[in-house]
């Protein structure tokens, strides 16, 4: 159990914050406005809707999508979740309920294009957990856990270890 406590006190320290806002005149767009500007592009478009249906596999049988999460990166920007051989680098991932923590709007793990035809997204692994005083409607507060979406003990501790 010890151990748990230090891989979930390392992973908490470890926490990555990103702060967007809605851009006004837009409907789903939203501009960084704080955190390190080296992980997401500036701006991400997120939606309660689904922009591409979630098939009725593997995650989308386990827990119920509240929306999704776009970010095309501009070319003069740097992050490893971009990937220099594709002609459109983005993020891209479904947002799950969560239930454990009211304070969490959801959780997902970041996905990245590998190629440029549809579907060729791949998983980091890190977990990004939405924080959202209002649902998303206007800010969202983007918590960025790296290596620790694969391990569904720590995953779910994290999830209720959140504060504001």
């Amino acid at each position: 159990m010890a151990a748990t406590n230090t891989v979930l006190r390392f992973s908490l320290e470890g926490e990555i914050r990103l702060g967007y806002e809605k851009k006004t005149g837009t409907v789903g767009r939203y501009v960084r406005v704080s955190g390190e500007g080296n992980l997401f592009p500036k701006t991400v478009g997120f939606t309660h809707d689904i922009f591409q249906k979630v098939r009725g596999s593997g995650r989308a049988n386990a827990y119920v999508s509240v929306g999704q999460v776009r970010g095309e990166f501009c070319k003069n920007e740097v992050s490893p979740y971009k990937m220099a051989t594709t002609k459109r680098p983005r993020i891209t991932f479904s947002v799950w309920r969560c239930d454990e923590n009211p304070l969490i709007y959801g959780f997902a793990d970041i996905g990245f294009a590998f190629g440029d035809a549809s579907g060729q997204v791949q998983s980091s692994g890190d977990l990004v957990v939405l924080v959202s005083p209002d649902n998303c409607r206007n800010s969202i507060e983007f918590r960025v856990f790296r290596g620790v979406y694969g391990d569904r003990e720590l995953r779910e501790a994290i999830l209720k270890s959140i504060k504001p």
